[in-house]
């Protein structure tokens, strides 16, 4: 017969507090946790963001100066353009 098993702590679910600042996808893409909400995560390319600065056209937000290099960054923005 099988233990059963509670799927939630009994005082419901519990918020993980100590999120990391970032998780790395792959060469051209990270996650980024948002500075002003604990537990939101922004997906940050070399050339675009999720986050609100991101949806705005011209620079590059800080997500993505800061979690690719500054050449990265412009090399892929003039290739798109």
């Amino acid at each position: 017969m099988m233990e059963e098993k509670a799927l939630l702590a009994p005082d419901g679910p519990v918020t993980q507090e100590d999120l990391p600042e970032f998780y790395r996808l792959g060469s051209d893409l990270c996650v980024v946790r948002d500075s002003k909400k604990r537990d939101v995560y922004n997906v940050t390319t070399p050339t675009s963001c999720s986050c609100p600065a991101g949806q705005k056209p011209g620079e590059p937000c800080r997500h993505s100066r800061i979690f690719f290099q500054a050449e990265e960054v412009k090399a892929e923005d003039k290739a798109v353009a």
